[in-house]
């Protein structure tokens, strides 16, 4: 009866990782469809964190953060989000070098859900 329970657990646990994971491929799949208007970048920057994994220098990831806005329907709305999937870089010069993309004040173009316009990323498909 034990070994039927964690079964039945790890089945589930497994089923909701695989359906978070459909989820994210879907979204990446429609951001390809996005419409697209001018954005501006408000801010920009790279964080610095450590990703648990206690390997020393190859458990640091930089990442870049911003904040950008735009405007849809004449609702000025703001985003964060690069790609659909954050990524972050093991190499502090990599970081630096996507920072380099989005200067503050860069006219950008924003992709965002016809659905949710809240939604929006500046690199569709990833």
């Amino acid at each position: 009866m034990r070994k039927a329970m964690i079964g039945l657990l790890m089945a589930v646990v497994l089923g909701l990782i695989a359906a978070g994971v459909w989820h994210v491929w879907q979204q990446q799949q429609a951001s390809r469809n996005w419409p697209s208007v001018p954005g501006e970048i408000q801010s920009a920057q790279i964080v610095e964190s450590d990703d648990g994994s206690n390997n020393g220098e190859g458990s640091r990831r930089f990442t870049v953060e911003l904040v950008y806005r735009y405007s849809v329907a004449g609702v000025a709305l703001r985003g964060t989000r690069i790609r659909i999937v954050a990524t972050g870089h093991r190499d502090a010069a990599a970081a630096q070098a996507e920072l380099l993309r989005y200067p503050v004040g860069a006219r950008v173009e924003v992709f965002y859900d016809p659905a949710n316009p809240s939604s929006s990323v500046l690199q569709t498909g990833s």
